[in-house]
């Protein structure tokens, strides 16, 4: 446990090094949910727009679908092309997560020298959960491929953006020179991973975001509404 500490310890100090180079951006959050996740999605909301004001970041929240010919899931594609060409870097954050350390600036987190960054999960798999994108020629083709009807429909997670992010990873290896993936809880700590996989993701008081995936539906709402609280102490 305290070699465990000790790791964390440098890996924040690493990425705030990253942050004394990485100032002075355009940056915004992106947020989509419809009225299904309405009871999840007010608590994200207020959480993101609160964080945002904060350290001067724009926010946008879709609120509506935006693609019906699609999953739901797809409609965070949509909106990050509507917004990418307008800022230096854009952050997604899913409608079932929380930022829980305001103090933690996206600049710490953000390396220039990619294009997108985001984490692994517990299962040891890329999640399409959290994610920074960076406004360049590279990242408006990757949105593109990401939605082209070749990866609506995938082998790996049939249906969802995950997979089709996945997929993507494995058969494009050009495509892992532009991607970063930093460890799991400096990105999206999850309130609990499976016993039989990595628990180096779960989250501890102090991490940037917990994200409640894998959660059962009936279970989130208390969840969002337990952390939100504590988010705003």
């Amino acid at each position: 446990m305290i070699l465990n500490q000790v790791i964390w310890t440098i890996i924040l100090i690493f990425f705030s090094i990253q942050y004394s180079i990485s100032k002075n951006l355009k940056i915004a959050l992106i947020g989509v949910h419809d009225e299904r996740y309405e009871h999840i999605g007010k608590y994200a909301h207020i959480n993101k727009r609160a964080y945002a004001e904060k350290h001067g970041y724009d926010y946008f929240l879709y609120n509506y679908r935006l693609d019906t010919g699609r999953a739901a899931y797809w409609d965070k594609v949509v909106a990050l092309q509507r917004h990418l060409s307008d800022y230096d870097w854009l952050f997604w954050l899913d409608s079932d997560a929380l930022i829980m350390n305001d103090s933690i600036k996206l600049e710490s987190i953000i390396d220039e020298d990619y294009d997108f960054i985001t984490t692994r999960d517990c299962l040891r798999s890329m999640n399409s959960g959290q994610f920074l994108i960076k406004n360049t020629q590279w990242s408006r083709n990757f949105l593109k491929l990401w939605y082209s009807p070749k990866y609506e429909h995938t082998q790996v997670a049939p249906g969802f953006d995950n997979g089709a992010l996945i997929q993507i990873y494995q058969e494009h290896p050009k495509v892992k020179e532009h991607i970063k993936i930093v460890p799991q809880r400096l990105l999206s700590s999850y309130l609990q991973c499976p016993g039989w996989f990595n628990i180096d993701g779960e989250y501890q008081p102090g991490d940037f975001v917990i994200h409640f995936a894998a959660v059962n539906h009936d279970l989130k709402e208390k969840y969002m509404k337990e952390y939100f609280e504590k988010s705003m102490e």
